[in-house]
């Protein structure tokens, strides 16, 4: 804020030019320090309570009505400012400052440095020039060097201050660095157009466009029930092509764009033009396992059209079987004749032995005239003592065998003939393995397509 100065009326004559038609330039050499308040008057001559003048000073106007004024005092003196008063060259005081309270405090060790802006209410301040000063601080602008106020931290946020200077520090809080800086708050730059390709700053806006753009028609599996925003299910479902655009646009791209006859007749895995005027259908893929499309690999599922289903199918293998009894049944079997043929044999002796018949002990000798014995309870003819001399005892042998061996009926076979049983069958079942579907493990996700 400028400091209104009120001029003399010793100063104003030494403006008047010595042809009463004008002013002359005047030129300000000294300035007079007061250390006790006094009252401005333009009748004043000379400076109340002027401790001394000073030199050090210098100063330039900065409006038509406005000086900037800059005074130092490097000394050991030690003093209360209350006012000031400006010389001229011809010792003339030209104007007065003057305020209740101290306008600022020296001490001994210390440099008194005021810089100020002095307003003249009624003369032309460029016709001030200021004498030989050993520095010269006025304020500075954008054509003028000078003295400048630093501006806060608060005032170098804000970004509205005109006048006041930044430090590197308040500026390296403000503003980024080339080499890159690390920010602790939102950055506001202009979007650039859909598709813009330049070395422009993208704002948050452009990139997730440029995402949401470059994601429609990408699906997506998730373990969620219902769709997330953004994307549609992959039911088949028929859309309006006035409500996803950008899903229509990436399915007329795509090259799986089908007839809707097409799609009903198993091409699940299409786009198709629905009624060709309104509307369009998506993929249906509920239920459904992905394959990848062999795209012309011939070795493995050869000849498959883009989108299309197939049905389920096994690798070839073998499976286990049984047969059914059919009951219990004979087969009638036979031999061929060999013709007439014998087998030869005998028995090997069992040595020299009796054998005694349980019934009679003893044996006559031949020649045989007697009878015997007492075996014959009616008598059998004459009766005759049968003695040792003429009779033997019929002695046991004991427990033996006789071996009986026949001769081979030489070198010849004998066929072995078999009915059939009759015309019947065996049943035989193979065991069912599995279900309705041909699967692997797995689970249910929910798969969605990006629509805009």
């Amino acid at each position: 804020m400028e400091t209104l100065i009120t001029i003399t009326d010793a100063g104003r004559e030494a403006f008047v030019a010595p042809t009463n038609d004008g002013t002359s330039a005047q030129s300000i050499v000294e300035i007079g320090l007061a250390t006790a308040p006094f009252v401005a008057d333009k009748e004043l001559r000379a400076l109340p309570s002027e401790l001394k003048r000073i030199t050090t000073f210098g100063g330039t106007d900065v409006a038509p009505d406005t000086i900037h004024v800059t005074m130092q005092d490097d000394t050991a003196d030690q003093y209360s400012l209350y006012g000031f008063g400006l010389y001229l060259e011809n010792g003339v005081l030209l104007a007065v400052y003057c305020q209740p309270t101290p306008i600022m405090e020296k001490s001994s060790a210390a440099m008194l440095l005021l810089a100020t802006d002095l307003q003249f209410a009624t003369i032309d301040s460029a016709q001030l020039v200021f004498g030989d000063a050993s520095f010269l601080n006025p304020p500075a602008s954008t054509d003028r060097p000078g003295v400048i106020e630093l501006a806060t931290q608060s005032e170098v946020d804000t970004g509205t201050d005109d006048t006041r200077a930044l430090t590197p520090r308040t500026a390296a809080k403000r503003y980024a660095a080339l080499s890159g800086a690390t920010f602790s708050g939102p950055v506001a730059v202009p979007t650039p157009p859909t598709g813009d390709n330049s070395d422009l700053a993208a704002s948050t806006a452009f990139v997730v466009t440029a995402l949401l753009h470059a994601q429609v028609g990408q699906i997506a599996f998730e373990p969620r029930s219902s769709v997330r925003a953004g994307y549609l299910k992959c039911n088949g479902a028929l859309v309006n092509r006035a409500d996803y655009p950008a899903l229509w646009a990436y399915a007329q791209a795509s090259g799986a764009l089908v007839s809707e006859e097409e799609w009903q007749n198993g091409h699940w895995g299409c786009f198709s033009v629905g009624d060709e005027d309104t509307n369009f259908r998506v993929p249906e893929l509920r239920g459904e396992f992905i394959r990848c499309w062999a795209d012309g690999r011939d070795d493995i599922d050869p000849s498959r059209g883009l989108g299309s289903h197939q049905g389920s199918q096994n690798l070839s293998h073998g499976h286990s079987s049984s047969c059914s009894e059919v009951g219990d049944h004979g087969h009638r079997a036979w031999t061929d004749e060999q013709g007439l043929h014998g087998h030869h044999g005998w028995t090997a002796g069992g040595g020299h032995h009796n054998h005694n018949n349980g019934a009679f002990s003893r044996l006559l000798r031949p020649p045989y005239g007697g009878s015997l014995t007492g075996s014959d309870s009616s008598g059998s003819g004459s009766e005759q003592a049968v003695g040792p001399p003429d009779s033997a005892d019929i002695v046991a042998s004991g427990h033996h065998n006789h071996e009986f061996q026949t001769e081979g009926g030489g070198l010849h076979a004998h066929n072995v003939g078999m009915d059939g049983a009759g015309a019947h069958t065996h049943g035989v079942t193979i065991s069912p393995d599995g279900a309705h579907e041909s699967r692997p493990r797995n689970v249910a996700l929910l798969a969605m397509i990006r629509a805009h």
